[in-house]
């Protein structure tokens, strides 16, 4: 299946769903972004189009979908966090409904949401612009896509900080993973700028 042929099933999928025009708007901002990488186009725009494609799943219907797939402990930990389940289901469903196998393609779906240390730059494209692309408009937005548009990686800190931040100041749990992101990338390009 191709990428015309998958993005139109997913927007019937979403129909009059606005999580559709983000998630178009996702692989816009990759692209845009991309000037500075050269990844692989047809990869960015499969990763962007499918990052969220399990969104609408609730937390059961999600929890009862991984049970194929995790341990016990796995989906436990997966229960932790509700707002970023969906990236893990979706990373299993693109593979069964799509026949997507390519790794990079499915890791920058199931690190859309908190990040990994080592990511590839297909992988930081989807994290970022994820975060960044044009239909975001929570507080501070404008000031870390231009940060991001200006340098990347400094725009990509910028990003996690607020984030972390964010989820400190609301008292909610803060995934490990993001964390090791945090510190892995400000070890790399925070500590010598």
């Amino acid at each position: 299946m191709n990428f015309e042929e998958i993005k139109e099933k997913v927007k019937i999928k979403f129909k009059d769903n606005p999580r559709y025009k983000h998630m178009e708007e996702v692989v816009n901002m990759a692209l845009k972004l991309n000037h500075q990488f050269g990844v692989d186009v047809e990869k960015i725009k499969l990763a962007g189009i499918l990052h969220d494609y399990t969104k609408e799943m609730t937390l059961d219907e999600s929890v009862a979908y991984l049970t194929k797939y995790l341990s016990n402990e796995e989906l436990l930990e997966a229960k932790k966090y509700p707002s970023v389940i969906h990236s893990i289901t979706a990373y299993y469903a693109v593979q069964i409904e799509f026949g997507i196998t390519d790794e990079d393609i499915l890791k920058a779906i199931l690190y859309h949401t908190t990040g990994n240390p080592h990511m590839t730059k297909l992988q930081e494209l989807i994290f970022v612009a994820d975060a960044i692309e044009e239909t975001r408009t929570y507080n501070g937005v404008e000031e870390i896509r231009k940060a991001v548009l200006e340098d990347f990686y400094q725009g990509m800190l910028l990003m996690m900080e607020k984030t972390l931040t964010h989820l400190k100041e609301k008292g909610w749990y803060i995934n490990p993973k993001t964390q090791e992101t945090y510190d892995y990338y400000w070890r790399i390009y925070g500590i010598n700028k």
